[in-house]
């Protein structure tokens, strides 16, 4: 075929979004329509991609609906748009989703890159209007400020404090009353609706650490705040093979954290960038040493043992995620 996947991404990042299909299992998705939002970021793309691989790979049948909340999200598959297994939407509030039915939704897409509030009720209503089998993504943050003194956040951990005076945590807000919404939809309408909460998630792409990966991809300075405080950390390889994989295995109203069994800070990466560049990614330090007071919150270390009892264990350490991060972001080539 003209426009397969491995004729139109640079190698690597065709290897990369390959990982994914070849330690997971899509044979839920043969055969179906799968709508993806948030299809123009790096989560939603690598499922959109490994999808399409499979159906190179596997004559899987699967049709896809890409959807995306930014006018660029066909600029961003380029070539990969003339294929016929996947169509397009931009919608800001999910009231057009292409005119067709979906036998699955994986809802990828945060909140705040939405210009309208209610559009992951309307999501959620084209759900159950579709019956579809379903999996909703939430950032972790959605756990707020948690005071149980525990080393690591459960699914089962009661949400904590967030300050709704603050327009940056209006998002939080809405996080929650999706989550909420999919759990009551599950249990009233009896639809298989699963939930994951993710991880802070690290790539070529996008993200809170962007900044510093592109800064040592291109042998300049990186800039790292040792004041913040270290989080859950996921690549975005082995996030797409979890939310799979939670898809897949999950009970109906589960919710399974994604993350792995690491944590990352602007700092520890740094530093790791440095051990693996030496000076050619000179390391400047921001900030005052971070210090965990005794009346903080918990760290946002999120306890990955659900989605290990599902068979998935996270492929990439840290030293590995960055150095295919870091290959993407140098590689030349590819259409897509």
């Amino acid at each position: 075929m003209e426009f397969e996947v491995n004729k139109l991404l640079t190698p690597y990042l065709y290897n990369d979004v390959l990982s994914v299909t070849k330690r997971t299992s899509f044979a839920e998705f043969e055969g179906k329509t799968v709508l993806v939002t948030g299809a123009g970021k790096p989560l939603g793309y690598y499922l959109c991609c490994a999808l399409l691989i499979n159906n190179d790979l596997s004559s899987a049948g699967t049709k896809i609906i890409a959807v995306d909340s930014s006018d660029t999200l066909m600029e961003k598959f380029g070539r990969l748009t003339y294929r016929g297994d996947i169509d397009f939407v931009v919608s800001r509030d999910y009231t057009y989703l292409g005119g067709e039915r979906a036998d699955c939704v994986i809802h990828t897409e945060s909140v705040s890159a939405l210009d309208v509030f209610t559009a992951p009720l309307n999501l959620l209503r084209f759900i159950s209007a579709n019956k579809a089998k379903a999996l909703i993504c939430v950032p972790a943050d959605i756990y707020g400020d948690v005071f149980n003194g525990k080393e690591k956040i459960t699914e089962n951990d009661l949400f904590g404090y967030n300050d709704c005076a603050k327009a940056e945590k209006s998002s939080v807000q809405f996080d929650r009353m999706v989550y909420t919404s999919a759990k009551k939809l599950a249990k009233e309408a009896g639809l298989d609706i699963k939930l994951a909460v993710i991880a802070e998630l690290y790539s070529a792409f996008e993200g809170k650490y962007i900044g510093l990966l592109k800064n040592a991809a291109s042998r300049k300075s990186v800039e790292a705040d040792r004041s913040v405080l270290p989080e859950s950390a996921i690549y975005v390889a082995d996030a797409a093979a979890a939310v799979v994989r939670v898809f897949s295995a999950a009970k109906s109203g589960e919710a399974v954290n994604i993350a792995a069994d690491y944590t990352l800070s602007p700092s520890v990466l740094a530093e790791l960038l440095s051990t693996l560049y030496g000076d050619k990614a000179k390391t400047v330090f921001t900030g005052r040493e971070a210090v965990l007071s005794p009346m903080s919150p918990n760290l946002y270390v999120l306890d990955n043992t659900r989605l290990r009892r599902l068979g998935y264990l996270p492929d990439a350490d840290p030293a590995t995620g960055v150095t295919r991060a870091l290959n993407i972001l140098t590689e030349k080539g590819g259409e897509a």
